[in-house]
């Protein structure tokens, strides 16, 4: 509400200054069709300017940003808690995915797709239930010191009881769009630098598994599981 009002606003001052200028041109000289192209397109770019600080994306929030240092305190926090077990204390944000499945085999083989081995925590639990509790968690994707962490697909949870398996899908390749992050010409054809990608950071999600406490743990090479104490 406060960037639309601040747009029209400014919108409002550069209309009357264009007319003011009008006023006193026409007393002392003749605008050529290019002055007039000239000091159109100084005022976009004003208002333009202007207005920047104000964009939002496409679900009507603010864009926000946080520092590499803050970044990387949400890292080693949430590393710090899932390392004890303690998942409840993880903020729904770095959630991506929680699936429940019936099990029944004694032992169960980790296995999973993709390019990147995924992190991942065992917790063995008190009871034999014979549920598996799969979790997907995610420290983070920042662009720039944007969070686009929301935008991230998470791993699928394939379980077969019949040959004593859990699949882990990680997705290859998974395309973002971050145009927001793009200076537009009127800012570029000034200050050059067409992009702005030149901070990303980002991990593969860590997996966490909530398993029945008799059941017995094997794994795809490659693959070392935690397991929480």
């Amino acid at each position: 509400m406060i960037s639309t009002l601040t747009i029209i606003g400014v919108t409002v001052i550069f209309i009357a200054i264009l007319s003011l200028y009008i006023r006193v041109s026409r007393k002392f000289v003749t605008l050529k069709i290019t002055h007039w192209l000239l000091l159109v397109y100084t005022g976009v770019l004003v208002v333009s300017m202007i207005a920047s600080p104000f964009v939002i994306d496409v679900k009507g929030k603010q864009i926000l940003q946080i520092s590499e240092d803050e970044s990387e305190k949400v890292k080693q926090d949430f590393y710090a808690k899932i390392s004890k077990g303690k998942i409840d204390e993880i903020s729904n944000r770095g959630l991506l995915k929680h699936s429940s499945f019936e099990f029944h085999q004694p032992s169960l083989k980790i296995n999973f797709t993709g390019i990147e081995t995924p992190l991942i925590y065992i917790e063995k639990t008190k009871t034999a239930d014979q549920r598996i509790e799969a979790y997907a968690f995610v420290t983070g994707l920042f662009i720039n010191g944007v969070d686009f962490t929301e935008k991230i697909q998470p791993p699928r949870f394939t379980v077969s009881d019949i040959d004593g398996s859990i699949t882990i899908h990680n997705e290859e390749h998974q395309t973002i769009n971050v145009s927001l992050l793009k200076n537009e010409f009127t800012i570029t054809q000034f200050l050059g630098g067409a992009k702005m990608f030149s901070l990303i950071k980002h991990d593969a999600p860590v997996i966490y598994l909530k398993v029945p406490k008799d059941l017995e743990i094997t794994s795809e090479t490659g693959i070392e599981p935690i397991v929480v104490e």
